[in-house]
C-alpha cells in the first residue's frame, strides 16, 4: 500500500510488461534490471536474457480489488520500440475497465507515444485516459527534452520523475509552466493541445485549410502560440539506489523543489529518498542503528506532494 515515508507512492505493482535494453546510459545500474536478473527463469522472466522486452500475459486480467488503488508499471518501458501495439491495446482495456483505479506508466521514450498509442489505433487521435498517468524519467538536464516530447504527445495526466537525479537540472520554467489560451485564458486540466493533423483525423473540419496547428480544449479556439505546452501535474525526486550509487547533493534537490513551488500553477513535489550514497555515508558516520534507510528530509522537513489523482485515491480511504 502507499507509504510515502518509505518512498512508495503506489499501492500495487502492475508489471504487464518488463524489459529494456542497453542503449541508455542507465542500463548498468538499473534497479529493474537487477530485479529481473534475480527472477531469471521464474515468474515469466526469460532464463537467458531476463530483461529482454517481455509480455506478462498473466497480468492482463481484470482488476478484481473492490477498493480504488494506484497501480504502477516499473519493470520496463511501455513505449520501448519492441513493445507490440497489441500489448498496449490489451493493457488499455484493463485500464479502461477500472475507472476507479489509477495507473502509472513511466517511460524514457516519450517520442514513441504518438506512434504506439495513436498511429497504431490504440487510442483515437487526441484521446486521453483520465486514470492513466504517463510520466517521464529525467536523470540529467540533457534529457529534459523528454518532458517536451511527453507534453507534445500526451495531453492526459502526467508527471516527471527526477530519479535517479544525477546532475543539477538548472532552469525548469519552460517545462513546468502551463501557458494560457490567448482567446479564453484557459489552462490546466480543461486546456489541452490538439495538433491540426490530430483534429482533422478526428473529423474536425474547422481546422482544415488553416495555418494554426493547435487548438484549446476549453473554448475550441486556435488562438494560442506555437510553443504552447500544458503544465506538469506532479514531480518526483529521488537519489540513486544500489551499492555503487552516485551522490545527489542537496542543491540539486532544493533547486527543483523551489522551482515547483514558484511555478505559476504550483506543482506538487514528492521528495522520495536521498538514495544509497547518502545512506552509506551516514552509516559510516553514525552507525547502522542510527540511520534511516528511507531518509528524505531536506532542510528539516519532508516534501509530500503527490499527483492529484493519487491524492484523490488517498482522500477516499
Amino acid at each position: 500500500m502507499i507509504n510515502i515515508d518509505e518512498g512508495k507512492y503506489w499501492d500495487f505493482p502492475w508489471n504487464w510488461m518488463s524489459g529494456c535494453d542497453d542503449e541508455l546510459e542507465c542500463h548498468q545500474r538499473c534497479w529493474a534490471r537487477q530485479m529481473a536478473n534475480r527472477q531469471k527463469g521464474r515468474n515469466g522472466y526469460p532464463e537467458k536474457n531476463p530483461f529482454k522486452i517481455t509480455l506478462h500475459s498473466n497480468k492482463m486480467g481484470a482488476i478484481k480489488r473492490k477498493k480504488p488503488a494506484v497501480y504502477a508499471t516499473f519493470m520496463g518501458d511501455p513505449f520501448h520500440p519492441h513493445v507490440k501495439e497489441i500489448w498496449l491495446k490489451r493493457a488499455m482495456v484493463v485500464v479502461n475497465c477500472a475507472p476507479q483505479d489509477v495507473f502509472i506508466w513511466l517511460t524514457k521514450r516519450p517520442e514513441n507515444i504518438k506512434e504506439k498509442l495513436y498511429d497504431s489505433g490504440v487510442l483515437e487521435p487526441g484521446e486521453t485516459v483520465d486514470n492513466l498517468i504517463i510520466g517521464v524519467s529525467v536523470e540529467r538536464p540533457e534529457y529534459l527534452d523528454r518532458v517536451t516530447a511527453l507534453k507534445d504527445a500526451w495531453a492526459g495526466p502526467n508527471l516527471i520523475s527526477f530519479e535517479p537525479l544525477l546532475e543539477y537540472m538548472g532552469d525548469l520554467d519552460e517545462y513546468l509552466r502551463p501557458e494560457a489560451c490567448i482567446e479564453c485564458g484557459g489552462m490546466g486540466e480543461n486546456h489541452w493541445r490538439i495538433t491540426r493533423d490530430m483534429a482533422i483525423d478526428a473529423g474536425d473540419i474547422n481546422l482544415e485549410g488553416t495555418e494554426q496547428s493547435e487548438r484549446c480544449g476549453r473554448c475550441g479556439g486556435t488562438g494560442y502560440e506555437d510553443e504552447y505546452f500544458a503544465g506538469i501535474d506532479a514531480v518526483i525526486i529521488g537519489g540513486e539506489s544500489g551499492p555503487k550509487a552516485r551522490e545527489m547533493p542537496a542543491v540539486f534537490v532544493r533547486s527543483i523543489i523551489n522551482q515547483c513551488q514558484a511555478a505559476a500553477a504550483e506543482v506538487p513535489v514528492y521528495f522520495k529518498q536521498w538514495g544509497s550514497h547518502h545512506y552509506q555515508k551516514a552509516v559510516r558516520l553514525l552507525g547502522r542503528d542510527g540511520v534511516n534507510r528511507n531518509a528524505r528530509k531536506l532542510d528539516g522537513r519532508t516534501y509530500d506532494g503527490l499527483h492529484p489523482l493519487i491524492n484523490a485515491i488517498l482522500d477516499g480511504r
